[in-house]
């Protein structure tokens, strides 16, 4: 399906001559992204941040203000502190719009040319009083049901290639505008659409969400950030997300793809193959706290305490730091399956991801780590693809062990 340019007078002029800006913005070869988020300034202040590993930093979040169609929602002085920092370091800046809750009043905005009008202005007037390089648009999701079972509009897709022109327009070449987007393109009406090579024009780049495929809303256990299709379960991966964008226009130098620095977790009924692709227990407490207190000692425990979400850096600092159960400081990428106490750490060569295996509570928790993220590196500046993304950037460790095993291979 292809969108119909007469639907409206917007739509009439699409085609424009318009040069984008290729500038590069590091030594790095490759786009590098952190988002960082603004409820995690005092936990991570941007004079931590690793600026020399990143190109591009997107601050989360800014929302639409459901009256006005402005820009609300962050902390002025926050965004101004980061946004000083990133340019003493010479990266990128961009206020990322919208996020899963924040994306509820796309719909209404793009309904409206006026709507529309007023947002632009927003933009632009938040993007010179902070200076920053762009605008990061994370609709979740044009044209399917997102946050509060809000309903699939029609139009949504076709408004939004609308919108990019109006933003392209009133932002020069020289701005960027980048998409947050999911594994699965752009639809209408419940169809993928077939030509997407409009939408790529208006875009410097996306920011595929690889991740995310399995969590507690799901069915069986699998990998939600699997970089091949998993045995069982849901059937995406990595690899399939980025092609899904490639068979529908999008040019390879335009996709950055994005690995999630957490983990996704269920408590399993079934100790067969370690937990995986085995159903779960839904009625367990979420505590959705992944807290230093929440690790702390966690083998020696009595009772459960449970959270469906771990950042990376607390898998790293409570489980994968320490030596195997034989007093061995594991390699984990000549081993299968390591034992950290009540803990497995299991090698999926199929789906070429990890996960980790709790044998006294049954926990499974499923993650990217070095060796998965080395595998995924690789695929990107072997097939000519533009860079990686991080959601979110304090899920790393303190020495950036995520961040510095992607700028290893990428940055050379």
């Amino acid at each position: 399906m292809t969108i119909n340019k007469d639907t409206t007078e917007e739509k009439k002029d699409l085609d424009y001559e318009f040069q984008l800006s290729t500038k590069t913005y590091s030594n790095c070869s490759k786009i590098v992204v952190g988002y960082y988020t603004e409820w995690r300034y005092y936990a991570l202040p941007p004079s931590k941040l690793p600026f020399d590993k990143l190109t591009h930093i997107n601050y989360a979040f800014g929302r639409i203000d459901p009256n006005t169609f402005g820009i609300t929602g962050f902390s002025s002085n926050i965004l101004s502190d980061v946004a000083n920092y990133a340019h003493k370091n010479n990266v990128k800046i961009l206020l990322s719009i919208g996020g899963w809750s924040g994306s509820e009043f796309f719909t209404k905005m793009t309904s409206s040319i006026v709507n529309m009008k007023a947002f632009v202005q927003s933009v632009v007037e938040t993007v010179n009083y902070y200076e920053l390089d762009g605008i990061d648009i994370d609709w979740e999701y044009p044209g399917r049901e997102g946050y509060n079972n809000k309903l699939v509009q029609t139009n949504d897709t076709p408004n939004y290639l609308i919108l990019l022109k109006k933003l392209r327009d009133a932002l020069g070449d020289e701005k960027l505008i980048t998409g947050a987007v999911s594994s699965t393109p752009f639809q209408q009406n419940g169809v993928v659409l077939n030509d997407l090579s409009e939408f790529a024009f208006y875009f410097n780049f996306i920011n595929i969400m690889a991740y995310d495929f399995s969590g507690n809303w799901s069915y069986l256990t699998s990998h939600h950030e699997s970089f091949d299709i998993p045995e069982k379960g849901h059937r995406f991966s990595f690899k399939n997300s980025i092609q899904n964008w490639v068979n529908k226009g999008f040019p390879p130098e335009k996709i950055v793809v994005g690995v999630g620095a957490y983990g996704r977790s269920w408590i399993v009924n079934s100790k067969i193959n370690f937990g995986m692709f085995q159903t779960f227990n839904k009625n367990v407490i979420d505590r959705e706290n992944d807290s230093n207190s929440l690790w702390k000692d966690y083998c020696h425990q009595t009772e459960l305490i449970y959270s469906s979400t771990y950042r990376y850096k607390y898998i790293y600092k409570y489980i994968l730091s320490m030596e195997d159960s034989r007093n061995v400081k594991a390699d984990q990428e000549s081993n299968s399956i390591i034992q950290y106490d009540c803990w497995l750490r299991v090698w999926d060569s199929t789906a070429q991801a990890p996960y980790l295996f709790n044998t006294k509570f049954n926990n499974v928790i499923s993650y990217d780590d070095p060796q998965s993220l080395k595998e995924k590196s690789k695929y990107i500046l072997e097939n000519g693809f533009a860079g990686v993304m991080m959601w979110e950037l304090d899920g790393d460790t303190e020495d950036w062990i995520l961040i510095n095993t992607m700028n290893d291979v990428l940055c050379q």
